[in-house]
């Protein structure tokens, strides 16, 4: 009855668009410039191509929706929707599968390389307060700062295990 009063009074809600349809191969939305710094609160990874950001396994625990991805060209996209291509059931194999996803990106968004930075010591902060990396804001904050460029501080986060006193 409340519809139809509604309608009559041309406060009809509007239907919900249609889901996005869903793609037909692994890769992303938007066509990004690599290598690509991958950040989450507790992690930093550098993907070289499209096939290494887009091939996973369950056991790596990443979780795509708290990634930041910024690209070589300075673009920050994050994560809403991740399609699975290949995904075998993690009994199987204790989740060490690799398989490929589709990542739906947010429409980039210009980042400053101070902001990378800032990200970079959140993590650090997080694995030196979960003991993970007991050195790593001491150890980690002078290497990260004193890069020079986006480039810069691509290239020495493929190696972060260096920041590590202990190795």
């Amino acid at each position: 009855m409340l519809s139809l009063l509604m309608s009559l009074l041309g406060c009809s809600p509007k239907p919900a668009p249609p889901p996005a349809p869903l793609p037909e191969k692994p890769g992303a939305t938007y066509p990004l410039v690599y290598p690509v710094l991958q950040v989450s609160e507790r992690d930093i990874r550098v993907s070289e191509d499209e096939e290494s950001l887009t091939t996973t396994q369950v056991s790596s625990g990443l979780s795509w929706r708290e990634m930041h991805i910024i690209d070589s060209s300075g673009q920050l996209y994050e994560v809403t929707r991740v399609t699975d291509f290949g995904r075998k059931a993690a009994w199987r194999d204790m989740g060490t599968s690799p398989y490929r996803v589709f990542l739906d990106l947010t429409p980039p968004k210009k980042i400053a390389l101070e902001q990378v930075k800032a990200y970079l010591v959140a993590v650090l902060q997080f694995e030196q307060k979960t003991g993970l990396f007991p050195d790593a804001v001491e150890v980690g904050t002078p290497v990260v700062q004193k890069c020079p460029s986006l480039t810069a501080l691509i290239d020495i986060c493929r190696r972060t295990w260096e920041w590590d006193r202990r190795h």
